[in-house]
């Protein structure tokens, strides 16, 4: 049975997109390497340019572990926001905590242009903070929020690391304004 119409899965590993697309009409993609957009393709996705995914709208964005892992996260957040359908849409966001946000250009690793203005040391400070400061601001409401293991890949130091991730299920607020000036939500 299909639940929704539309749902967009940002820089998509691929295992977790396919176990959800019999849920959805239509299931877009996004990655930045184009390998691996190759092969979300062969599995039957609609890739879609990083710069042009935020031209639609959806009724369902997974955005996991993406965050602490772009350059402009609060964009990619407005982003979400904008894109979400005006009623019932909802995101899923994935984040480690505590956050240290990097970018891994090649084999270097940057700091964000624009970090999440995150504050606190301990995952439920950090977490708080997120809401708080960050995601009722720009008119999201908190569904559900949970902690997770995240098995990450390692390197030379360790074959593996488990880190920390906060799940959250995120709604548009009523009445709240996108930066592109359109009404977002149920009144």
């Amino acid at each position: 049975k299909q639940w929704y119409q539309r749902r967009v899965a940002i820089t998509a590993g691929g295992n977790v997109t396919k176990k959800f697309s019999s849920l959805f009409k239509d299931v877009f993609v996004t990655e930045t390497s184009p390998t691996m957009r190759q092969r979300l393709q062969s599995k039957g996705f609609t890739a879609l340019e990083v710069e042009n995914w935020s031209s639609r709208t959806y009724d369902v964005i997974s955005c996991l572990n993406v965050l602490d892992r772009c350059h402009e996260p609060m964009k990619l957040l407005e982003d979400i926001r904008d894109c979400l359908t005006p009623t019932g849409g909802s995101a899923l966001v994935a984040l480690v905590l505590p956050y240290h946000g990097s970018v891994e250009e090649g084999q270097v690793w940057q700091r964000q242009r624009q970090p999440l203005p995150i504050k606190g040391a301990t995952f439920e400070e950090q977490l708080s903070s997120l809401v708080v400061d960050i995601l009722e601001p720009m008119g999201f409401e908190l569904n559900l929020a949970t902690k997770v293991p995240y098995l990450c890949s390692g390197d030379l130091q360790a074959r593996y690391y488990s880190l920390s991730d906060c799940l959250l299920s995120l709604n548009v607020g009523p009445s709240t304004t996108s930066s592109k000036g359109n009404s977002i939500g149920s009144d």
